[in-house]
């Protein structure tokens, strides 16, 4: 993770980090869901 290579951050600032990335991984997940079920069953 880059969290590693930022030790400025302290660890509020890393928490805030990793839960945006999870939140914009989630979203992703939530758009790829549900383009697939706008447009059909692709593979």
């Amino acid at each position: 993770m880059i969290d590693g290579a930022l030790p400025r951050l302290n660890r509020h600032q890393q928490v805030h980090l990793h839960l945006s990335k999870s939140r914009l991984l989630k979203n992703n997940l939530n758009i790829t869901a549900f383009l697939r079920n706008f447009f059909g069953l692709l593979p």
